[in-house]
């Protein structure tokens, strides 16, 4: 028998057997598949373009395939079991929502989100900050040390839509975003599972040509929050500006 094995964790396997396009599979991460018998009427031929894939649009892919009736179908408790990378990002992404849904709100307006999602190291950096901004020169309606604090617990803030997210690291939630002003972004999310739970430790935002040049017009999300109001907090500008191109 001659088998192909994807030993990876979390991305799936792409490529081809042979020459035709026949021959063209996909396997899910640590998925096997049936390519052939020794004793059979022909070989299967090289193997060619194979390439991993983590993108989460590929995992929709498997799921919609059909099974190769050389493979018993697996229960999908045993499947999840033998996927941790596929559990480990829906975990992830799942937290990030629960971040979405913990913003605390003062008259209808968005403060901060719920602290206990981050991690120590960075609610210390959240308060040395505040310390440091309390050193700004006053300014009429603004409270620098409330708005570094504030500032600093916004990660999910910003977001409206997420059209598509993958694990780039074993704890690290990339996602492809965009604003209530339909403002396109790459937010990367780092997290560390400290005292029983997942935690932010580190977030980037990429705005720049290279973090919004997946974006298309008229693509569908795969989720949408509801629409937050967002304090002005003076120093930042306001409104929207198109920001596409």
């Amino acid at each position: 028998m001659l088998y192909l094995v994807n030993l990876h964790p979390y991305a799936g396997l792409s490529g081809s057997v042979g020459p035709t396009a026949q021959g063209a599979f996909q396997l899910s991460p640590l998925g096997i598949k049936r390519l052939g018998c020794s004793n059979g009427p022909a070989t299967p031929g090289p193997l060619t373009d194979a390439h991993l894939e983590t993108k989460r649009t590929l995992d929709s892919k498997l799921i919609a395939a059909p099974i190769s009736e050389s493979v018993s179908p697996r229960p999908p408790m045993a499947r999840a079991a033998e996927n941790p990378g596929a559990k480990r990002v829906d975990e992830l992404f799942h937290v990030f929502g629960d971040v979405r849904s913990s913003i605390v709100f003062d008259a209808s307006v968005a403060q901060y989100e719920d602290p206990h999602f981050y991690s120590r190291g960075w609610l210390e950096d959240a308060i040395k900050s505040a310390l440091n901004a309390a050193k700004q020169p006053e300014r009429p309606g603004l409270n620098w040390p409330q708005d570094s604090l504030q500032t600093k617990l916004s990660t999910s803030m910003s977001v409206q839509s997420v059209y598509d997210y993958e694990l780039i690291e074993p704890s690290t939630l990339q996602m492809h975003v965009t604003d209530d002003c339909e403002r396109p972004a790459t937010l990367t999310i780092q997290f560390a599972f400290e005292d029983g739970a997942w935690r932010i430790v580190h977030t980037n935002h990429d705005s720049s040509g290279a973090g919004k040049a997946w974006y298309r017009e008229g693509m569908n999300p795969t989720k949408q929050y509801a629409p937050i109001k967002s304090g002005d907090r003076s120093r930042y500008p306001s409104g929207c500006r198109d920001e596409h191109s």
